[in-house]
């Protein structure tokens, strides 16, 4: 899905009053990356419906790392990290790609990776596999049981 920037003016000027608030009170260099999370997460959790606040987030958050540029480079006492501002400019400003450039990065997915993350490891490490004990190669595995048809069950490491 192809974006460009869909706010208004006063949708812009408050977001760039928002920005420059936080960028300014940060006493250590500003998390540019936390901040787009939690501004995102923000955005998606206060919108209508569910499949609206990605939308609605993108659209905010595709225009907020040339924000971040400009406001840095203004007040010299503002620390960032330009080169995550510039990457995150370049995949966010896309207009192709932008969109979902924004919500993979900034999604908070990471309950629902780390368990797919879990059952794939549970599936390669627990799952058993029976084997001919005089054909086998049993390296980095250990022997759990030996029935008593000549074959043993074994978990891979």
């Amino acid at each position: 899905m192809a974006i460009t920037c869909a706010l208004t003016t006063e949708q812009l000027n408050t977001l760039y009053k928002h920005l420059y608030k936080s960028m300014t009170s940060s006493k250590d260099a500003f998390d540019v990356m936390n901040y787009m999370r939690n501004l995102y997460s923000a955005i998606n959790a206060k919108s209508a419906t569910p499949e609206d606040g990605p939308k609605n987030a993108a659209k905010f958050l595709q225009v907020v790392p040339r924000l971040m540029v400009s406001i840095a480079i203004n007040d010299p006492k503002i620390a960032i990290n330009f080169d995550t501002v510039r990457k995150a400019q370049q995949t966010f400003e896309n207009t192709d790609t932008g969109f979902g450039s924004i919500v993979n990065t900034l999604e908070d997915n990471t309950l629902e990776l780390s368990l797919e993350a879990l059952g794939t490891i549970y599936q390669q490490r627990f799952t058993p596999t029976e084997i001919d004990v005089d054909t086998a190669e049993t390296r980095d595995t250990e022997v759990i049981a030996k029935p008593s048809n000549s074959l043993i069950l074994l978990f891979k490491r």
